[in-house]
């Protein structure tokens, strides 16, 4: 799931995630490619046996706004 989305962040559905980002935030591409990048970083560091303990966490909270709240 992280590479995917993380790929989306490049290719494919990019500007509608740069339109995502709220006015009042300075230079979304900036913001939606750092998005990417940690969405990348986390998938690689859930594969690696050493890191996946330092990886579940943060990509918990990475997606934790994304979750329907009803």
């Amino acid at each position: 799931m992280f590479v995917l989305t993380g790929v989306i962040h490049f290719v494919g559905m990019r500007e509608e995630l740069i339109s995502m980002v709220p006015p009042t935030l300075p230079n979304p591409g900036l913001i939606v490619t750092i998005t990417g990048l940690l969405e990348l970083a986390g998938a690689v560091g859930l594969m690696l046996r050493p890191t996946v303990s330092c990886c579940d966490v943060p990509g918990q909270y990475l997606h934790s706004p994304r979750r329907p709240h009803n």
